[in-house]
């Protein structure tokens, strides 16, 4: 059973959760009528700076024994990540910004970016899952969509909804975090992407 949360938790790791959402994009919007080697260069983007880099500077930390634990870092070894991850996801904001992707979507980029920035800040005192706070933004942008008027498949939904609360379980089982830390994750990335997304749309 360990081992089936270890791998759930490593499939929904929050470095994977940017280059899932922007594959939802690519597949529910016009997006999906882009030429194909267009949509390669997006996910290639999207893949190096947000789960390459940031996966890879984990790999180094944990070798070099700056982190203890890949999955659950001590609060105080997350920092250097986390910058690390904002770095990366400022990179793919200024490359979506120069190939001229609308506002609204470059937000969803601002929005993590931002709400890592939040939880760097608020680890100092209390551990908020990140893995919670990822697949909740997932959802989050799942939701907006529909508000937005592309067609979203209420299975699909439903989906992930399950996934996330699987996902949780998952944390909890592993004593990765409580259930507040899970629950509060992923309110925290469910509101962030919302309000990221709405706003970008009010600004286009």
């Amino acid at each position: 059973m360990k081992i089936i949360a270890e791998i759930i938790s490593l499939i929904l790791s929050p470095v994977l959760i940017p280059l899932y959402a922007f594959l939802t994009l690519v597949y529910s919007t016009f997006l999906a009528t882009l030429p194909p080697e267009f949509i390669s260069i997006l996910i290639g983007v999207i893949a190096l700076f947000t789960a390459g880099i940031p996966g890879t500077a984990m790999l180094w930390l944990h070798y070099t024994g700056r982190m203890s634990d890949m999955d659950n870092p001590r609060s105080d070894e997350r920092t250097i990540p986390y910058i690390i991850s904002v770095i990366g996801y400022a990179a793919c904001i200024y490359i979506l910004h120069r190939m001229a992707f609308p506002l609204w979507m470059t937000s969803l980029l601002i929005g993590g970016a931002i709400m890592i920035i939040c939880m760097t800040i608020i680890n100092r005192w209390w551990r908020i899952s990140a893995h919670m706070a990822g697949i909740g933004a997932y959802i989050g942008l799942i939701f907006m969509l529909g508000r937005l008027g592309f067609v979203i498949r209420i299975e699909w939904l439903v989906a992930i909804i399950i996934s996330a609360g699987l996902l949780g379980s998952c944390r909890i089982y592993l004593k990765r975090h409580t259930l507040g830390q899970v629950l509060a994750g992923a309110v925290f990335g469910f509101i962030w992407t919302c309000l990221a997304l709405y706003i970008g749309v009010i600004l286009i």
